[in-house]
């Protein structure tokens, strides 16, 4: 590894922040970089943590279940992410050591395949992660982008009400699903700034796409790179492979042009009812936030203050995150049988 690679792959940046606010098109932006190496939605500290990994992978299954999740998750972008794990894979079947390690070879490797020199991932639940990613990789940036939580819950409903998966599921509930996944990772930001223990730049999507080019250099000189101005052209990239139509569709609005048409859509989206119930919802959070509502909030029913008073109960709890427990425990389970 020649030592401009290695210092790379020492200090990537991680793109960060709720589905659906524009993380994706930071990431194409970015990619259009002649210098800057961009990877796509790994989920890899979610996989990490499904597999009890923190630093160290001290059996040879976990090596196996992570190079799995990797493959499966980057099978459906058109990057060479998964050409350059497989590749790795290959020439190391097994594999017991440091994390580091591993991430630094594989960064590396990427970089190659790319003939780029700086490393970037973008997952935006890696916000949840902030802590884990400061700890193994103490020499990366962070980049936090935010965007109105309204009209993140609204873009997220619509996607969520599209998905097969959510068939028969009401509007309400699709909202209070989206704004479940809106108030973690606005959580897991807050905490992070609290304590920050990496460089990070904050970004808003409302700048992004009204001021594209100064907002870009601002970004730009935080990675210590030059601004390109093809950056700004990224609506010809491929992003998903054939045969992946929802996520496709799903992404639809990055094959135009910038447009700022959808700041401000909850105004048209939410009724008055449903608005006043996602903003106490997200209260906590909307604090700490500069945004602006014009909207007074309304006075809601019995039956409407017992709603918002379950799903923040639901919230607190972390009931919405029953499934991740349960890969947890599964996890635990392999490795007791394993060991």
């Amino acid at each position: 590894m020649s030592e401009s690679l290695a210092a790379s792959a020492c200090q990537p940046f991680f793109i960060v922040g709720a589905h659906r606010s524009g993380t994706t098109m930071l990431q194409l932006m970015l990619d259009q970089h002649s210098r800057i190496a961009v990877c796509p939605e790994t989920i890899l500290f979610k996989s990490l943590r499904s597999v009890l990994v923190k630093d160290e992978i001290t059996a040879n299954w976990q090596y196996q279940q992570l190079i799995e999740d990797l493959l499966r998750r980057l099978e459906i972008f058109q990057d060479p992410a998964r050409d350059v794990i497989l590749d790795f894979y290959k020439a190391h079947p097994t594999y017991v050591g440091s994390l580091r390690v591993l991430l630094q070879q594989w960064v590396n490797d990427y970089l190659v395949r790319k003939n780029k020199r700086l490393f970037g991932e973008k997952t935006p639940n890696h916000a949840y992660y902030l802590p884990t990613i400061s700890t193994l990789l103490p020499g990366a940036r962070v980049v936090l982008l935010y965007r109105h939580p309204l009209d993140v819950i609204c873009s997220l409903t619509q996607a969520l009400l599209k998905s097969e998966a959510r068939a028969g599921v009401s509007l309400r509930s699709a909202q209070f699903e989206a704004a479940a996944l809106v108030r973690r990772a606005l959580a897991g930001m807050r905490k992070f700034k609290q304590a920050p223990t990496l460089d990070y730049i904050e970004l808003e999507y409302a700048d992004l796409v009204t001021q594209p080019e100064h907002t870009t250099q601002r970004l730009c000189q935080f990675l210590g790179v030059q601004f390109e101005a093809e950056m700004l052209y990224f609506q010809d990239a491929n992003l998903m492979q054939d045969g992946f139509a929802e996520l496709k569709q799903a992404h639809a609005n990055l094959q135009r042009s910038i447009s700022n048409k959808s700041i401000g859509r909850y105004r048209e989206e939410l009724d008055s009812i449903s608005s006043s119930l996602l903003r106490q919802f997200l209260a906590v959070e909307l604090r700490h936030l500069n945004y602006e509502f014009l909207e007074p909030l309304m006075k809601l029913s019995l039956s409407q203050r017992c709603y918002l008073y379950w799903q923040k109960l639901y919230y607190s709890f972390g009931l919405y995150q029953w499934q991740e427990w349960r890969f947890r425990q599964k996890s635990k389970l392999r490795w007791l049988f394993k060991e």
